[in-house]
């Protein structure tokens, strides 16, 4: 699926959620820049297992962009993230 958003002329990818975390290899596989929407808590993100997700997103994401800075810095106790790839933006209403 993403090989086919590349040949359409794609470049960029917006993930909303991190357990959607898991689809950010695929991604970077087809050449696609990767920009992951996070608003779990690491509590949520326990009780779902994804931790890995999580730490894939910190790892592996060109921008990771949380709705405030308690959300980052919560994340970053699970996994940490670079200065440079985080944003803080009101997401939603």
């Amino acid at each position: 699926m993403a090989k086919t958003l590349v040949d359409a002329g794609v470049r960029h990818a917006i993930v909303n959620s991190v357990a959607s975390g898991g689809m950010v290899d695929a991604l970077l596989e087809a050449g696609l820049h990767i920009s992951v929407l996070v608003h779990e808590m690491p509590e949520l993100i326990a009780q779902h297992g994804l931790q890995d997700a999580a730490r894939s997103v910190a790892a592996k994401a060109d921008r990771i962009v949380f709705p405030s800075a308690i959300v980052r810095d919560r994340f970053a106790e699970i996994a940490p993230v670079k200065a440079a790839q985080v944003s803080v933006r009101p997401q939603g209403m």
